[in-house]
């Protein structure tokens, strides 16, 4: 029994696992948002023709970020900022990579 166990939570292991990662989104990040704030930042994320804005990657300092030339294309998984007073415009990168 401890041994078909450790079995079954390995083969779980090796199936959720795997290289690479899949994006469900592609965009291009096309400008900083000053009007948001000037010293905090806030950025324009351009994805089927509908403009969202978001407020820095994970991973990514603000330093970093200033430093992309924009624009830039990136693939990436979100979800909609919670609490948000303008439904449907924050939203919050989860995971990411430029191409």
């Amino acid at each position: 029994m401890r041994y078909s166990s450790v079995i079954i939570i390995l083969f779980l292991t090796a199936v959720s696992c795997h290289k690479g990662g899949s994006f469900e989104s592609s965009g291009l990040i096309t400008q900083r948002d000053y009007a948001y704030c000037m010293f905090c930042g806030g950025d324009f994320l351009k994805s089927n023709d509908t403009t969202y804005r978001f407020d820095g990657l994970p991973g990514m300092s603000h330093e970093q970020f200033d430093k992309l030339q924009l624009p830039q294309k990136i693939i990436f998984n979100w979800v909609y900022k919670k609490n948000d007073p303008n439904p449907g415009i924050w939203i919050i990168i989860t995971s990411y990579t430029f191409y």
